[in-house]
């Protein structure tokens, strides 16, 4: 076997100073890319922070809008359970009246011709209060739909009068919602 020999110009450890110059030269350019690789990954570390807090803020506005619209609708709702219940309360009122009303007709009819004028006195004066009552409880039933609707289409959810009272028929009110309220009797 022959031994492979250098050639006489190279002296003999140059081979490994080269080799190792050229490691160093990778080295080198792996450092360099590296550092370039780590420059853009702050960079976009920067940006994703900066779109997060972003987001975060979006997300917090969000929240808070859900928040408010959310109390507005509960709000809105118990408003709408207190007409539903005025409006109940009204319609058993009228019909134990009529009820009543009914009956003491039936009653004028069964009695005798003894009792008939007595009878007939109460009769009219219950007939009278009858209609007194159902004409308050139509003012009422007609006040709490005016107040329904006045509630939900004529004031804005910040308070502000968005129609003119005056284009309501029978109602004569100033352009301010206290005023106006005061006005309805609301």
């Amino acid at each position: 076997m022959a031994s492979l020999e250098l050639p006489p110009l190279v002296p003999a450890g140059h081979y490994e100073i080269v080799r190792y110059h050229e490691i160093i030269e990778q080295a080198e350019d792996n450092c360099d890319s590296l550092t370039k690789e780590l420059l853009q990954t702050k960079t976009s570390l920067v940006e994703v922070e900066e779109e997060k807090k972003r987001l975060e803020g979006e997300a917090a506005q969000l929240k808070e809008m859900l928040r408010r619209e959310h109390d507005s609708a509960e709000g809105e709702n118990t408003r709408n359970q207190a007409i539903i219940g005025d409006y109940k309360q009204v319609r058993v009122v009228l019909a134990l009246l009529r009820l009543t009303h009914e009956a003491c007709l039936r009653l004028c009819l069964a009695i005798n011709v003894f009792f008939y004028p007595l009878v007939l006195q109460i009769c009219s004066q219950l007939s009278e209060r009858l209609e007194k009552q159902q004409v308050g409880n139509r003012e009422e039933l007609t006040r709490l739909k005016v107040r329904s609707i006045f509630r939900t289409h004529y004031l804005s959810p910040m308070g502000v009068f968005t129609l003119h009272a005056s284009n309501i028929k029978g109602f004569a009110c100033a352009s301010r919602p206290a005023s106006c309220e005061r006005g309805l009797g609301i």
